[in-house]
């Protein structure tokens, strides 16, 4: 019977608490990367093979600008994250700073025509859905966050 209650236990190191969703992510993400690479890898074999076509070109029509901000904004969040989670350890300082400025210049990168409704909305979900993420994961579930 006492290993029965060991499996319903669950102990957290809180020094490695804070790479317990990461882990999740980067697992989904391979999953996904799998599932992009089953459906979409044959055809792009076949077009590089046909026309020797780059892995760089990009169809007619297709927003460079949007994609590479994109990218770009993605992996400076990530980096400025972990140098103010130096500044901030396992407060969740760092993972609300960065991902307000995060939400707000990714939906500025992408609203086409700004008006003051839309920064005011742009502002108010950049604000509140870290704000809601970071109290939930932190004192609801008591997890850290970076």
């Amino acid at each position: 019977m006492d290993h029965m209650s060991d499996l319903f236990r669950i102990t957290l190191d809180f020094k490695q608490s804070h790479l317990f969703f990461p882990h999740i992510i980067d697992g989904l993400l391979l999953i996904l990367l799998a599932v992009m690479a089953g459906t979409r890898g044959p055809a792009l074999v076949r077009r590089l093979r046909e026309r020797g076509a780059s892995l760089l070109s990009f169809p007619p029509g297709f927003d460079r600008m949007r994609f590479l901000g994109t990218i770009i904004i993605t992996a400076v969040y990530f980096e400025v994250m972990d140098l103010l989670s130096d500044v901030f350890p396992n407060t969740g300082y760092s993972f609300l700073i960065t991902s307000i400025i995060f939400m707000a210049t990714l939906s500025l990168l992408y609203v086409r025509i700004l008006d003051r409704r839309k920064l005011i909305l742009i502002a108010a979900c950049s604000v509140l859905a870290p704000l809601v993420t970071w109290y939930a994961f932190g004192d609801v579930f008591n997890l850290t966050l970076p």
